[in-house]
């Protein structure tokens, strides 16, 4: 079995773990990042951008990137059963330098943040699995399997987990979150449809 060291291992390669891996490769931190998925999504999942967090991508250097890809939401449409109209909620423009709460899919987003580690010749080792982490006062040591199934550990000064809510980060830790459960189910899809947008940058509800 193959043994690394590296000083920080990033775990998940979604907006979070790219983001950070590229702060500490823009800060002269070199990191390694691994995915479990072979190849990015392209679906639209998180699509918020609120204004705080283009303030922090404007000290990244990305802000602009993201105002190109993206449109701003100045309300909420509610439509009712029969898919008319039932109400509009403008949202008041908030004191930033970037006062509206911006629109892009998920994916754009993670290709933006990808796009600038490759600049920081860092690159995602993608169809790497964390099975498990043990901690110590040494650092961390992470136990891998590639897309090949070959086995391998990775020593590290510091982790950063950010591989989702079944990450084996948050296992290791046996902590329990607090919370509770709605009572309903949510369905979640990339649809085109048509009617429902009357433009003027409104997210439609229905």
């Amino acid at each position: 079995m193959g043994e690394f060291r590296t000083e920080v291992l990033v775990i998940g390669a979604g907006p979070t773990g790219l983001f950070i891996a590229g702060e500490l490769a823009r800060h002269g931190v070199r990191p390694r990042i691994i995915e479990m998925a072979l190849k990015p999504h392209n679906q639209t999942r998180a699509t918020e951008i609120q204004p705080t967090v283009l303030e922090v991508l404007h000290r990244s250097g990305l802000a602009d990137k993201f105002l190109e890809s993206s449109i701003p939401m100045k309300g909420l449409r509610v439509l009712d059963r029969n898919m008319e109209e039932a109400f509009v909620s403008l949202i008041p423009p908030a004191e930033s330098p970037y006062p509206n709460t911006r629109s892009m899919p998920q994916w754009r987003t993670e290709e933006i943040l990808a796009d600038r580690l490759t600049a920081l010749d860092v690159e995602v080792e993608r169809g790497v699995t964390a099975r498990e982490t043990t901690t110590s006062e040494n650092g961390v040591q992470v136990e891998c399997v590639d897309k090949e199934g070959r086995a391998f550990v990775i020593h590290a000064d510091y982790l950063v987990g950010a591989g989702g809510a079944h990450s084996p980060v948050r296992g290791s830790f046996h902590v329990s979150l607090g919370g509770i459960t709605y009572p309903r189910r949510y369905l979640v899809a990339d649809v085109t449809t048509k009617g429902v947008h009357r433009g003027g940058n409104l997210i439609a509800v229905a």
